[in-house]
């Protein structure tokens, strides 16, 4: 058992020891904003500043199980940085002033007792963990479910009654019925404003329905039953920012905050005794969304998520379509349905540089 632990040893560390024993070249970091420098300890990442950092002799090695990102030490720190913000200093020897000197630039130790920095350079974690920082932007997609709670009426049938060419018309509800919603569709787009969060642009799609009946008494007849029909297109477009907590971790929890414009485009159908008609409406209003959940990233790009939220919208005013076109009338009507929803979404997302 022994002589095979021994043997993986030297399989895992003797290349690296002679990877670091190959002649370094002294560079210099490039001041570029995507320029970053992380601080690794404890195996974890630290946001550094990276001004100090670039009027440095800088001599790193690239990770070996990822080159895009170089590892190197001062005063006794690890630090990581994107390969390609390493240049040589003979290609640009006025990078440095000329009085600057070696030892004040950084501080070397001697190869052998770099075992410190190669087992951070071989590491598992480094990979992982640098997902946050060198992803820049994403995209979201998914179905997901809408909950109308309210089951008010939608149309203020009551204002119908009166008198009409000397008949007069009684109109009145038979009850109160739920709102049906049929699946939404959810496609986001983001980018990074700092290593926890993303400014982001979302669009979210759904429909709905609503069945209610309703007597209508002319004079002092028999009452019939009519059902007015309401079938609705919700489009929702909005801006916010997404926060990701513990961005390193394989489950992270994000929440999100929303604002923007959602239009309901909404067809009412009225049938009785074997007829019916339409009549198209429009609403447009201001909305908000506050969405609460998690990820689960399997890799460094691609995971799902499962989120829940709460979209404010409120009582809607409705505009009646004309039926030349697609104008609306001043004619419409204030909705006595509140059509805020809580909703669940669930999904993929991908994370890309």
């Amino acid at each position: 058992m022994l002589w095979k632990v021994f043997l993986i040893f030297l399989f895992l560390f003797v290349p690296l020891e002679r990877s670091f024993t190959s002649e370094l070249v002294a560079q210099r970091l490039i001041n570029k904003k995507s320029c970053f420098v992380k601080r690794y300890e404890d195996k974890r990442f630290s946001d550094v500043s990276s001004k100090r950092f670039q009027k440095l002799k800088i001599f790193s090695k690239e990770h070996k199980k990822n080159n895009k990102f170089s590892v190197f030490k001062f005063e006794n720190k690890i630090y990581v940085t994107p390969t390609k913000c390493l240049i040589p200093i003979q290609e640009d020897p006025e990078s440095l002033d000329e009085d600057e000197d070696e030892e004040d630039l950084f501080d070397s130790e001697e190869i052998e007792n770099n075992k410190r920095l190669n087992q951070a350079a071989s590491s598992n974690d480094l990979i992982k963990n640098l997902a946050s920082t060198k992803n820049n932007y994403f995209i979201e997609l998914g179905p997901g479910v809408v909950n109308i709670t309210d089951d008010s009426l939608i149309f203020p049938y009551d204002q119908l009654s009166g008198e009409y060419e000397g008949d007069n018309w009684n109109f009145s509800s038979v009850g109160k019925s739920k709102y049906k919603n049929s699946t939404a569709l959810n496609f986001e787009f983001g980018w990074k404003i700092n290593p926890g969060s993303f400014f982001t642009l979302k669009v979210k799609h759904f429909k709905g329905a609503k069945d209610e009946l309703i007597n209508v008494q002319k004079n002092s007849g028999a009452p019939v039953e009519v059902k007015s029909q309401f079938e609705d297109s919700f489009l929702t477009f909005l801006v916010g920012t997404k926060f990701v907590f513990f961005p390193d971790s394989f489950i992270r929890p994000v929440f999100s905050i929303y604002a923007g414009l959602n239009s309901i485009s909404s067809t009412q159908t009225f049938s009785a005794q074997g007829r019916e008609f339409d009549l198209s409406y429009t609403a447009t209003s201001l909305t908000g969304i506050g969405e609460l959940g998690f990820e689960i990233m399997f890799s460094d790009n691609f995971g799902l998520h499962l989120k829940g939220g709460y979209q404010y919208l409120g009582k809607q005013n409705f505009r009646l379509k004309e039926s030349t076109g697609d104008s609306s009338s001043e004619e419409g009507f204030q909705s006595g349905l509140n059509y805020s929803n809580t909703f669940a979404n669930a999904g993929v997302q991908f994370y890309f540089e």
